[in-house]
């Protein structure tokens, strides 16, 4: 995902968030002022926490570990670490005699595994860090 989408993905989160923050107090303020009380503040409250705590744990994930500069990492390269044989299972249609589709079962057949480095570089402090992952692939 681009550097501008994410920017844009926490701008309206956040838009979300506030939002939601002030339809939440004037409803209390409405409930205070026309009777009601301070009844159901906190299952009015709630959710708007766990949404606040999810994007602190988002923007806390997305920032340089050395500078703290949040979206300031950008992907400098990927390169093929290893692969390896292995068994992959694929799902495979019946046909019947006029070729059409009567059913399906699973089959391992020869596939492969390679795994990937991508390495990160902070924009800001030149820190760099990399990330492991794997895709899976079927010879057929």
């Amino acid at each position: 995902m681009g550097y501008f989408i994410k920017k844009l993905l926490v701008a309206i989160a956040i838009g979300a968030i506030w939002l939601i923050c002030f339809a939440e107090f004037a409803i209390f303020l409405a409930g205070c002022l026309f009777g009601g009380g301070f009844s159901g503040i906190l299952s009015e409250f709630l959710p708007v926490g766990i949404m606040t705590i999810i994007l602190l744990i988002y923007l806390w994930t997305v920032r340089c570990k050395e500078c703290g500069k949040f979206f300031s990492y950008r992907n400098v390269g990927t390169k093929q670490v290893k692969s390896e044989d292995i068994s992959v299972k694929v799902e495979l249609n019946d046909y019947n005699t006029s070729h059409e589709v009567r059913g399906t079962h699973e089959q391992y057949i020869a596939g492969t595994r390679n795994t990937y480095r991508t390495c990160y570089r902070c924009k800001n402090c030149r820190h760099e860090f990399y990330k492991k992952f794997s895709k899976d692939s079927a010879r057929v």
